[in-house]
């Protein structure tokens, strides 16, 4: 919880989830963060609204900025995906939840070696190995987002979150094409 609150906190960028303080109150570690006024990328894909493939774009290429940021920060996210991926009334995206950030210049690690973290849908095939992990993690996640964006499902699909790893792990994307978009 802290690591995840440091590591956003390091991060100011118009598409990033600002937190704005960190503190503690009766031995409980909070923090305050900005309001985004809005929803998840996730939530219009659950009720089957797809964005435009224009605004897609746009929008993507929105959370690039903020990743690029990041990662000149020094900041790994490790879990991009549309659930994390706010957009506020205005239409600004924002990157939000750095739970399994990673800090690159730190030897800082929250799973033994080998460990395995991230979501089985967006995750890179470097992840899903428990291999490390750096800025290519994000972008193939980014990526692996973008495609469920303009196709209305994610890349992979199987019966079990391994079954889709290994997917990510051994097969190439398939072409957006077959999708029918």
């Amino acid at each position: 919880f802290v690591r995840e609150a440091r590591a956003q906190a390091r991060l100011n960028h118009p598409h990033v989830v600002q937190i704005h303080y960190i503190g503690v109150q009766e031995g409980l570690w909070f923090f305050a963060m900005e309001l985004v006024d809005g929803e998840s990328l996730d939530a219009s894909l659950e009720r089957r609204e797809r964005l435009p493939w224009e605004r897609t774009i746009d929008v993507m290429l929105d959370v690039a900025k903020g990743l690029a940021m990041a990662h000149e920060q020094g900041v790994v996210h490790r879990d991009i995906k549309p659930s994390n991926l706010l957009v506020d009334r205005k239409g600004v995206v924002k990157i939000a939840d750095f739970g399994l950030a990673k800090l690159v210049r730190e030897d800082t690690k929250i799973t033994r070696d080998g460990g395995i973290m991230g979501t089985p849908l967006y995750m890179s095939p470097e992840q899903g190995q428990g291999e490390p992990t750096d800025q290519r993690s994000d972008i193939y996640s980014l990526g692996a987002a973008f495609y469920h964006l303009l196709a209305g499902r994610p890349p992979f699909h199987a019966d079990t979150p391994v079954a889709i790893v290994v997917k990510h792990v051994t097969k190439p994307l398939p072409p957006i094409r077959e999708t029918g978009v």
